[in-house]
């Protein structure tokens, strides 16, 4: 008995002190899905930095053959297929971000044929995805053609 406790008081004398520190706050987190349909032969999709990605992971569900190169980096996106190909490819991102500010910049490049869809909804409080915003691009580089502020989203126009 007394050799447990002398082991006990060792312990206790050379265990490291974690020291607690209160927060000032807590960051709201969300779960995001991204999913884009891609007909052009090409598209880059960017958002501005104001979006904090704390871990994403994707997945390519329709076209995978179609795909000469892709990249995805949190909810960032780039995807290449042969000129021309107008072949339909579906790429869904899920994503863990912070509380963004009211409006957010995305920055949509594609080819010159057919169109880039994308579709943003996040997971409400039952754990169903919930549609916050869904755009359509076509035509060419649409966002160099009409400025960088026509491809501004605000979480306004949506009902989330």
């Amino acid at each position: 008995m007394r050799f447990q406790l002398l082991i006990l008081i060792t312990l206790i004398c050379f265990a490291p002190v974690m020291p607690v520190e209160a927060q000032d706050h807590l960051t709201d987190l969300y779960l995001v899905k991204e999913t884009v349909e891609i007909t052009t032969d090409w598209t880059d999709i960017s958002w501005d930095a104001s979006i904090l990605v704390y871990a994403s992971t994707y997945n390519v569900l329709e076209g995978e053959d179609a795909i000469t190169g892709m990249q995805v980096n949190g909810l960032d996106l780039w995807v290449a297929k042969e000129g021309f190909d107008a072949t339909k490819v579906v790429v869904e991102i899920e994503a863990i971000i912070s509380k963004v500010p009211t409006t957010v910049s995305l920055r949509v490049e594609k080819g010159d044929i057919e169109s880039t869809n994308i579709k943003l909804s996040a997971m409400d409080e039952n754990s169903e995805y919930r549609w916050m915003v869904s755009k359509s691009y076509a035509g060419n580089k649409i966002c160099h053609r009409w400025g960088y502020d026509r491809c501004r989203y605000s979480r306004q126009e949506s009902s989330y």
